[in-house]
């Protein structure tokens, strides 16, 4: 008996492992503890499987997870078809994760006034690209110097120093001298 439970968690765990891995190298942000991990593999595998049989019950397939059960001799197509579901799952919460949509959601019903971003320079070239304009002035106070110029790429948050590809370029001093033209 105890052997059948080891098995069925070690069952539960491997669409949750493909799920958890492809959020973790996928998404934005600080990679979850080994804890948070194992814990996140096993209940979006729990989940996966849950979700995999209430489909086949919806759609009146003849079959049952059998897992849920006792182990069988269609648990290798189980394990298949929960994986290709932990692919599409991680790809459905990596772009609603990308789109802030749970934060927008939020947001709209005045459940909460947090910014989407905790980046202030993730959140202002991530509005900045859905809002198609790419010409920007950027000043830098040390150097006292402006760059304008059109944006074509930026930095994510992970990154340690923010940076920005520009081009069409013109640096002016903060007297409004031109000092360079691309």
């Amino acid at each position: 008996y105890m052997n059948q439970v080891v098995l069925h968690i070690a069952i539960i765990f491997i669409p949750g492992i493909i799920w958890a891995t492809l959020i973790s190298n996928y998404s934005s942000g600080t990679k979850p503890t080994k804890f948070r991990f194992i814990l996140n593999s096993f209940l979006s595998g729990a989940f996966i499987y849950i979700t995999l049989d209430s489909i086949a019950r919806l759609l009146g397939f003849d079959y049952h997870v059998s897992l849920l059960d006792n182990i069988s001799d269609s648990i290798s197509t189980d394990i298949l078809l929960a994986s290709i579901l932990a692919v599409i799952f991680s790809i459905i919460w990596l772009a609603i994760k990308t789109h802030k949509c749970i934060d927008s959601i939020f947001q709209f019903i005045k459940c909460t006034q947090r910014d989407t971003y905790d980046d202030e320079w993730l959140g202002f070239f991530d509005r900045f690209k859905k809002e198609r304009v790419g010409f920007v002035h950027i000043r830098d106070f040390s150097k006292q110097l402006t760059y304008a110029g059109y944006v074509l790429s930026y930095s994510s948050r992970n990154e340690a120093s923010k940076k920005i590809i520009m081009r069409d370029v013109i640096i002016y001093n903060f007297e409004g001298t031109t000092i360079y033209e691309s």
